[in-house]
């Protein structure tokens, strides 16, 4: 008769984990593609790499594309790019309507 010992250490120190995210996957925050390191900033989901068609990605401050501290440390500024244009887009298309609205009233007297 025959027993199995289950494997409780994995050999990697707390440290040496690292999370990947699947496209698709509910994230925010700078990330790399695990295949090509192409970043790409997400504040839903997380699309498919638009380099290499991969699939994974890894944070950017933990992967060997992102830069480490440096990316944690700035805040993610590409995310801020992001934030930036999502409220500054909607005021942009307000002032091309009222400008547009403007102009029609002033041709129809």
């Amino acid at each position: 008769m025959s027993t199995v010992t289950p494997i409780t250490h994995t050999g990697l120190a707390p440290d040496d984990y690292v999370e990947f995210w699947r496209a698709g996957a509910l994230a925010t925050g700078v990330f790399c593609c695990v295949e090509c390191g192409h970043t790409a900033s997400s504040i839903h989901r997380l699309p498919h790499c638009p380099d290499c068609f991969g699939r994974l990605w890894e944070d950017a401050s933990t992967s060997p594309f992102g830069g480490g501290e440096k990316d944690a440390a700035d805040g993610g500024g590409a995310a801020g790019a992001v934030v930036l244009a999502l409220a500054a887009g909607p005021l942009l298309w307000l002032a091309a309507g009222a400008w547009a609205y403007a102009l029609f009233r002033l041709i129809a007297r």
